[in-house]
């Protein structure tokens, strides 16, 4: 089974050190807003701003076609139960290797 960590996409990327900042689910898009932490072999990555140790960019994160997702909240539903709009990066983790494994 391939692992997100394999795909040149990612190369670069540290999504354990990233942060959601939004998500929206559609039929035809599950799509996570994040503020990515880029490390020097990414692209995009420049020196990091005083008081950071990584470089941190604004990312999308789509998965076109979600099938089988459950367990995440709407943004509305966040919002109302005053839940911070951070998930958890190893549901993100989760939810791409077992999108990984659809492919």
């Amino acid at each position: 089974m391939p692992n997100w960590r394999d795909l040149e996409l990612f190369k670069g990327i540290a999504l354990e050190d990233s942060w959601v900042i939004a998500w929206q689910h559609s039929e035809k898009s599950f799509s996570i807003e994040l503020e990515v932490s880029l490390w020097p072999s990414h692209p995009d990555y420049e020196t990091p701003n005083s008081g950071h140790y990584t470089c941190y960019k604004r990312g999308q994160l789509i998965f076109p076609k979600p099938r089988n997702l459950s367990g995440f909240l709407s943004m509305e539903q966040a919002k109302k139960h005053s839940i911070q709009k951070v998930l958890l990066i190893t549901e993100i983790l989760t939810a791409l290797n077992s999108w990984m494994a659809d492919v």
